[in-house]
């Protein structure tokens, strides 16, 4: 994870998700669901001690005067399903499933990430 969202009604509304493509950490989307109300608060928790002031990588398409982004260092794996992955390299339908604590952030490359199939 690379950062999160916020908004006047939750203090983080989705997770900012990254992949590394060789050495570039790259922006590959945002989740906002799969987590229920006590996750939210605990994924926040966490969050908020590895934040950081600058972003990692460029990160767009979430520009919003509603919404408001919080940068984190790149130290937590997030487990999402997913439809796809689109030709610009973002996850199509993803949905939270948990953090992982047996992976190190520079095993998760776009070519590591595969589709689950989401009913």
């Amino acid at each position: 994870m690379i950062g999160f969202t916020s908004s006047d009604k939750e203090k983080l509304s989705a997770l900012l998700l990254g992949a590394y493509m060789g050495s570039n950490l790259v922006y590959i989307g945002r989740v906002g669901t799969g987590f229920d109300e006590k996750e939210r608060n605990e994924l926040y928790g966490i969050l908020a001690k590895i934040k950081t002031s600058e972003p990692i990588t460029e990160i767009s398409g979430i520009e919003r005067n509603d919404v408001v982004v919080t940068y984190t260092k790149p130290e937590l794996i997030a487990e999402v399903k997913f439809q796809e992955i689109t030709q610009d390299h973002m996850l199509r339908a993803p949905s939270f499933i948990r953090l992982r604590s047996d992976k190190k952030p520079e095993e998760c490359t776009l070519e590591s990430v595969t589709p689950v199939s989401i009913s």
